[in-house]
């Protein structure tokens, strides 16, 4: 039995490869200010999803939750009552949660400070 080499014309083959891309999102509750929409989109570009409370009047329950289900927590101390930041730090460190204090109102420092706190893992005060 005499074997014929096969030839395959590969200008016709097509191979297209799909990288599956796996991207977690992070989440972040901030505590305290009132600009919940510019929190949102500037935690967008970091690639951050935002959990807000206004922290004016300290609720148990939605402080527990929000812990719960965020990577970092970022107060606003200067837009933040202090029963709020009390109840809230004490939440974080039940859970051991990353708490960021962030001194005035500025919100892209504060997400950034947030980003820092979840890739070391350790809470700080900016």
């Amino acid at each position: 039995m005499i074997l014929s080499p096969i030839f395959f014309d590969f200008s016709k083959l097509i191979i297209r490869e799909k990288r599956l891309q796996y991207k977690v999102q992070k989440t972040v509750a901030i505590i305290g200010g009132s600009q919940h929409n510019t929190m949102k989109q500037i935690a967008k570009k970091a690639g951050l999803l935002v959990l807000f409370d206004d922290g004016k009047s300290p609720n148990e329950a939605k402080y527990r939750k929000m812990v719960n289900q965020s990577d970092s927590i970022i107060i606003m101390t200067g837009a933040c009552s202090h029963p709020a930041m009390w109840l809230i730090k004490s939440i974080a460190k039940e859970e051991s949660k990353p708490i960021i204090f962030h001194r005035g109102r500025g919100v892209s420092g504060a997400i950034q400070a947030a980003v820092n706190a979840m890739t070391e893992n350790k809470s700080i005060l900016v």
